[in-house]
């Protein structure tokens, strides 16, 4: 887009704000599909606009720029930390808040923290929402205590959305994350409640198990099967079967002992043959298979061949074990292959 257009469309934005209108928040939707990039150079100025209209409408834009283009991200992480502690307009700091997350860094954790204070619940909210992505790569300890002081905020959906974040998108552990998880099984707002069962049981915590049961017995959702899933307790089997929908299959293929029994054989199995393979074409190669603390899959990871990983439900949903680790092999061949043709 031309400079021209650009400017247009930034007025066109900030009119309707002005009016109320819900066009101003997908007014930028085409513009960022052509030209992310030119979308935030434009808007990068209009933060620190003196006209809190036009500096909110540039967040806006730079969040949408930041979501679909990662080239936009790093010079817009600057112009929109650098305004976090001066701005006074709720509107601007909620998009603020927004903005931070589509970045996508680590350095978002200290101006979002600083947010995470702010007497509107809207941004404590987007502040919980955002956190997870500034703390997935390094879980800086501010972020965390930051999520954990949120969930126990006086808003419902504050809690909840610190609870999922947490509970479900960061892989943190310990004392206290699970001190907080339990503490908000007893959460009034059943959001909340049913994001702490899920969190806990994601870390294999068997005090979920009650709230899942309860949660069985009931209309269940998706939350309770995962819950389930991760947990993989014979007990629930009876309560699982009362309901049916693919996430049940999924929990109950790994609480029914003899289906789980199934599963185990076929991975041995698959292991056995991919290793002794392994010994044959790649010596010293070793086939390590495991599911992490905080998954439910299996995963191959092959550490002396360029520490390839497999997810071993895909590959055993596709084919029987010998022929899931002659695929195996077959890619490690052609990987090989290309390396020695690699001048």
């Amino acid at each position: 887009m031309d400079r021209v257009a650009l400017d247009q469309l930034f007025r066109d934005a900030a009119a309707a704000y002005r009016a109320d209108s819900d066009e101003t928040w997908v007014i930028f939707d085409e513009a960022v599909k052509a030209d992310a990039v030119a979308v935030g150079e434009a808007a990068i100025p209009l933060v620190s606009s003196p006209d809190a209209v036009e500096r909110v409408v540039a967040i806006w834009a730079l969040r949408q720029a930041c979501n679909i283009c990662e080239d936009t991200r790093e010079p817009s992480f600057v112009p929109l930390a650098s305004r976090v502690g001066v701005e006074d307009d709720v509107d601007a700091c909620r998009c603020f808040a927004q903005a931070l997350g589509a970045v996508a860094d680590a350095r978002a954790v200290a101006p979002l923290v600083a947010l995470s204070h702010h007497t509107d619940a809207d941004v404590r909210q987007h502040v919980a929402t955002s956190l997870s992505a500034a703390l997935l790569e390094q879980p800086a300890q501010a972020g965390i205590d930051a999520l954990l002081r949120l969930m126990t905020d006086g808003d419902n959906d504050v809690r909840d959305w610190a609870t999922f974040a947490i509970g479900q998108q960061l892989n943190v552990d310990g004392i206290a994350i699970r001190q907080a998880l339990v503490a908000r099984l007893g959460d009034t707002f059943d959001d909340a409640r049913e994001e702490a069962m899920v969190g806990l049981a994601r870390r294999r915590d068997r005090r979920a198990l009650p709230a899942v049961i309860e949660a069985l017995r009931g209309d269940a959702g998706r939350l309770a099967f995962a819950a389930a899933e991760y947990l993989a307790d014979p007990v629930l089997v009876p309560l699982l079967e009362l309901h049916d929908s693919a996430e049940v299959d999924a929990a109950l293929q790994r609480c029914d002992p003899r289906r789980r029994a199934s599963w185990d054989e076929r991975v041995e199995e698959f292991a056995s043959v991919l290793q002794a393979r392994l010994d044959i074409d790649f010596t010293g190669a070793a086939a390590a298979v495991g599911c992490e603390l905080c998954e439910t899959e299996t995963w191959l990871r092959i550490e002396a061949v360029g520490a390839s990983e497999w997810c071993v439900d895909v590959l055993l949903e596709l084919d029987d074990p010998t022929s899931a680790a002659d695929r195996i092999i077959h890619q490690l061949t052609q990987h090989a292959l290309r390396r020695a043709d690699t001048p």
